[in-house]
């Protein structure tokens, strides 16, 4: 089997379940802002790295069974001026959007480049990140901050559209 060359990796995150969807949605009424403002903010809190060292590396590096550090990725929202199947409970107090964000819905993801991925030494890991790294990567934080799901695309190094990547959804 070939394997392919990625150039990004997107994780697409659905909201939270239960109790979890509950509070953020308690602090969007409490400080008067959005569900996915509040959202986007507490993701950040989950992948901010502590002790040189966040749930991402964590995470590669027992897939790979190597230490791996991600580098830098890119968080931001998907936008969606309509309702999307799986997607309500992002329009939770979604009138209350900054400034003249006329978006009804606002889904966070991160992307993350393996171009940028290092071992402690600074070089590039021994093993090859793979689809399926990423797919267990996007069930792990799924299932760890209960998610009620997560979907995957992956870029291909070779191809410059995002028409030639492919997408893989991960539910709960």
């Amino acid at each position: 089997m070939q394997t392919r060359q990625y150039r990004d990796f997107t994780l697409v995150f659905g909201v939270p379940s239960g109790d979890r969807y509950e509070m953020l949605c308690g602090i969007a009424d409490q400080t008067e802002r959005s569900f996915s403002e509040v959202y986007f903010e507490y993701l950040t809190e989950v992948f901010k790295p502590r002790n040189n060292t966040n749930l991402i590396d964590e995470m590669l590096s027992v897939l790979l069974d190597e230490e791996v550090h991600a580098g830098e990725f890119h968080m931001d929202y998907q936008r969606w001026f309509e309702e999307r199947q799986g997607c309500s409970k992002f329009t939770h107090n979604c009138h209350l959007h900054e400034g003249n964000d006329k978006f009804l819905i606002k889904i966070p993801f991160l992307m993350l480049y393996p171009d940028r991925f290092i071992n402690p030494l600074g070089k590039t890991p021994s093993a090859r990140i793979e689809q399926h790294h990423i797919e267990h990567l996007a069930a792990v934080i799924g299932k760890t901050i209960q998610l009620d799901w997560v979907q995957t695309w992956f870029a291909y190094a070779d191809f410059d559209s995002v028409w030639d990547s492919r997408g893989y959804d991960y539910v709960d």
